[in-house]
């Protein structure tokens, strides 16, 4: 690593931790969203500093680098996998491990129109020749995952990502969503009448809530951790400064309301998928 690259790895850890602290402070509305900003900056930096970069010319090698996963949905929590797809002028195979994670896909640096051919290549010859396939596949891995995990809804060790309830449902939503009807952003699951405006104030509320539930378990692990284990339950409950009340004591105040927050997730993923 050189000297530049050095200085961009310093730039990134201490804008992380400063980002970090704002969220633990409940400074930090929009942390996913910033922290994937900052890896983007960091990519695009690092790769154009790079001796690899300036000697790969682009009109001769054209390549894009292409965001996949969560960090391509812009959600990226604070010990999340960073998932890249260094994309050279091919589209990678037919299989539907494959191409899920494409359909998050999102443009970090190189030559845009890759990313744009691979895009529009991905649905015109794949998704809209095998949309139903490709669906019902995903409502398959759906239920095989859910009765791996189970209702997280009603666990006491409930997992935020896999289990009923979790982010996966929310993602599996958003995948059929834009396998059939192209949407772009989350907010057009509301804009093309996927979900009702209240339904969709409802969903961000539980995600917002399981995403700051997940980050806080993050940090207090110090790696990725989408189980909430007992010994986790009373320090995030202290840490969102819940308090007793009416014989509850602060634990159970925040689990409930875990349990409700992915109960709604849940029951918005059933009513869509039907």
């Amino acid at each position: 690593m050189n000297n530049v690259h050095r200085q961009t790895a310093k730039q990134l850890q201490q804008k992380s931790a400063g980002l970090i602290a704002r969220l633990l402070k409940g400074k930090e509305p929009d942390f996913l969203i910033q922290h994937t900003r900052l890896l983007d900056d960091y990519f695009r930096q690092a790769f154009e500093t790079s001796m690899v970069g300036p000697r790969m010319d682009i009109s001769k090698n054209p390549y894009a680098i292409i965001a996949l996963g969560g960090y391509g949905r812009q959600e990226q929590c604070v010990h999340s996998d960073v998932d890249l797809l260094l994309l050279f002028k091919t589209l990678a195979g037919k299989d539907f491990e494959v191409l899920t994670p494409l359909l998050d896909a999102r443009f970090v640096c190189g030559w845009s129109v890759i990313y744009s051919g691979l895009m529009d290549e991905l649905r015109e010859k794949i998704l809209r020749k095998k949309s139903a396939a490709i669906i019902n596949w995903l409502v398959e891995k759906n239920e095989v995952r859910h009765s791996l995990y189970g209702d997280s809804a009603y666990l006491l060790e409930p997992n935020l990502k896999e289990g009923q309830g979790g982010l996966r449902d929310y993602h599996t939503m958003l995948w059929i969503a834009r396998i059939e009807f192209n949407v772009k952003l989350p907010r057009d699951l509301e804009y093309l009448g996927l979900l009702s405006h209240e339904e969709f104030q409802s969903l961000n509320r539980s995600l917002a809530f399981i995403w700051n539930v997940r980050n806080r378990i993050h940090h207090i692990c110090g790696r990725k951790c989408d189980r909430l284990y007992f010994e986790n339950q009373i320090k995030l409950s202290r840490a969102l400064n819940y308090r007793k009340n009416n014989g509850q004591k602060p634990v159970e105040r925040f689990m409930g309301e875990l349990h409700a927050q992915m109960e709604a997730l849940k029951q918005q993923h059933l009513v869509f998928l039907h």
